[in-house]
């Protein structure tokens, strides 16, 4: 069975949230190398909201997973954003 880390991420005020997909698209492939990585996608939801979703094989993978993301986040968009919320499901 496969596990799901889910991040809603609010952006600030402003924020043209295609050109944070565009920008961090490219930076994916640190989570493609990860063991367990299944898959990657990143959705708009509205104009300064985005919902990226990965997919693990294992709930320990996807916990570092969490990590790693978050880190890159961080990295790459950290003063953009507003807020997130992430949530890891079955």
């Amino acid at each position: 069975m496969s596990y799901a880390r889910i991040a809603v991420i609010h952006f600030q005020p402003g924020t043209d949230a295609d050109a944070i997909i565009a920008s961090v698209k490219p930076g994916c492939w640190k989570l493609r190398k990860q063991p367990g990585f299944v898959s990657y996608a990143m959705i708009r939801t509205n104009a300064s909201t985005v919902t990226a979703i990965t997919t693990w094989e294992a709930r320990e993978q996807a916990k570092q997973g969490v990590l790693l993301a978050a880190q890159f986040n961080r990295e790459a968009v950290g003063s953009a954003i507003a807020s997130w919320r992430l949530h890891l499901v079955r």
